[in-house]
């Protein structure tokens, strides 16, 4: 039977049109790097779901490819905080690093929504973004530009992904079944906005 799967690169057998998260991630922090920033701090990235060992996977490879420890550079404080909502859950991490006297100079976080929350705790902490850290998301959500300042982040390419499905699907019709799947990836883009800056000196 003709099928195909949308982004979930992972179901054995499957057609699949899915984007490539490491590669987003790659993206967000060569861009950073590129600003001067060398500390991370990581917003529920710690989980077991695959979207966020993706993109935690494609943290390690910009880091190795600037010859940086990702242990050493990275910094999580998942474990102090029960994630029940996303924006909450950000807010409560940026509470959690803002109250320390080093923390990281750039933050990555899981989603938009929690990218946001960080935005506005740190905010509340006295901290100005993006002087003081820099804050990104993923996923480029509407609410990614009513912020202030707008959220940086990874665009899912959904237009691209709808297009590519359909031809995939469609080149399947009248055709014998296949004896591999296909696998179509995505490139995502990464969408600058004034949440990240230089890194603080």
């Amino acid at each position: 039977t003709p099928h195909l799967v949308i982004d979930h690169a992972g179901i054995e057998g499957a057609n699949t049109v899915a984007l490539d998260r490491a590669a987003g991630m790659v993206a967000v922090v060569e861009h950073l790097i590129g600003l001067g920033h060398k500390t991370f701090g990581l917003l529920a990235l710690g989980g077991p779901a695959r979207t966020a060992q993706e993109r935690l996977a494609g943290i390690q490879t910009a880091l190795a490819r600037h010859h940086l420890e990702f242990d050493r550079c990275t910094e999580s404080r998942d474990h102090l905080h029960v994630r029940a909502g996303d924006f909450e859950h950000g807010r409560a991490l940026a509470t959690i690093f803002a109250a320390e006297k080093k923390i990281p100079t750039a933050f990555l976080a899981l989603n938009d929504e929690i990218g946001v929350g960080a935005l506005h705790g740190f905010q509340t902490a006295g901290l100005h973004v993006p002087q003081d850290v820099s804050v990104t998301g993923f996923n480029n959500q509407d609410i990614c530009a009513m912020t202030t300042p707008g959220l940086t982040s990874v665009d899912q390419q959904i237009a691209a992904t709808a297009d590519a499905a359909a031809e995939l699907l469609l080149a399947q019709f009248n055709q014998p079944p296949r004896r591999r799947p296909l696998l179509r990836t995505i490139a995502p883009a990464l969408v600058v906005r004034d949440s990240t800056g230089p890194a603080r000196r």
